[in-house]
Formats: C-alpha cells, sequence, structure tokens
C-alpha cells in the first residue's frame, strides 16, 4: 500500500523533510529509496542535505544501475503548528526551499507534499524515530550517516529521520506514528 502517487513498477522514492538553517544555508533530510507496488522497498541513502547539493545526492544514491528509473517525491507540507514552534517566516523560507525543489525536479516525476499530522501524529520524535529504525533492515540503517536515525547515538540529525520515517510511511512499512505496518 503506498501513500504517493506511484509510478508502476520500480521508480526511486524521495521522501523530504525540509530542516532548518545551516550555515551553508537550508537543508534537508532526505532519504533515497528504491521502491515497487510489486515487491519490497529498499532505503538507499539517507542524509542532512543542503538544498542546493540535494539532486547530487540523489543521483549518488541511485547510481548508474538505477539511472532512469521513474521518480516520485513525498514533502513534508511545512506550517505553523499551535505551539508556533515555527515562524511564519521560518515556515515562508521553507516553503520557498521546497518550491525551488519541486522546479528542479526530473520531468515526468510525482509530487505529494503531506501535513506533518497525516504520517507523525503527536507522538514524540524520539519514540517515531526508534520504531521507525524497527522496521529497518540493518544494511538500511548503515546506509544512512553514522548514527543519523538513533535518537541515543551522538550523530542523531532528526530532520535525517524524519525523512525516512516519512518514506517508511509512504511505502506502508510504518502507519501513522511509526508503528509496524501490516
Amino acid at each position: 500500500m503506498t501513500r504517493y502517487a506511484a509510478p508502476p513498477g520500480p521508480h526511486i522514492l524521495i521522501s523530504l523533510d525540509p530542516g532548518g538553517k545551516r550555515r551553508d544555508g537550508s537543508s534537508c533530510g532526505v532519504a533515497v529509496w528504491l521502491a515497487s507496488t510489486a515487491g519490497p522497498s529498499e532505503l538507499l541513502a539517507a542524509g542532512h542535505v543542503p538544498a542546493g547539493e540535494i539532486a547530487a545526492f540523489i543521483d549518488s544514491a541511485v547510481g548508474v544501475r538505477l539511472d532512469g528509473l521513474p521518480r516520485a517525491w513525498i514533502v513534508e507540507a511545512p506550517h505553523i503548528r499551535g505551539d508556533r514552534h515555527a515562524t511564519r517566516r521560518g515556515v515562508d523560507a521553507l516553503k520557498r526551499t521546497i518550491a525551488r525543489l519541486r522546479r528542479g525536479r526530473t520531468g515526468g516525476s510525482t509530487w505529494r507534499t503531506v501535513r506533518p499530522s497525516s504520517w507523525k501524529g503527536n507522538v514524540p520524535k524520539d519514540i517515531h524515530h526508534r520504531r521507525v529504525l524497527r522496521v529497518l533492515a540493518p544494511a538500511e540503517v548503515a546506509r544512512a550517516n553514522l548514527g543519523a536515525l538513533d535518537p541515543d547515538a551522538p550523530g542523531y540529525q532528526h530532520d535525517t529521520a524524519d525523512g525516512v520515517a516519512l518514506g517508511a510511511w509512504a511505502l506502508g512499512r510504518t502507519g501513522r506514528g511509526g508503528v509496524a505496518g501490516r
């Protein structure tokens, strides 16, 4: 069961959680998956990537062997939460970054944005990310930046873990809040 506009057959799913500002500009949690509507999915790469380097990150993860497969994007839609954690200016900056990425994506790729409440629910990040880690194979966890997905690791990066969690939800590997999928 997919929760995005999946092309038929094997394809590349890019799940993206727009992140905050770094000294080098906007960055996002990005996960690149090899997916198929007929078989199991596989996490190819995950990282916290400056927006201007996302296309190169995807190309590196896909490599020559999978180049040419259709691509589908699922992106967290930034919004102002009730607790005002995100400011209007911050949300507007994230929306501009997302708009640039959408315009720059490969022709023919699909695009879907989802609100965090649709896939995260209100589960605290650390609990949610630990749940998602349980549905990933050890080889998939190893493909992320060292410790990026583990809330207890020194290299933990919540935007990267959110990008992976969004992809796992989109592929039906987890349900809302990171609970194990069917």
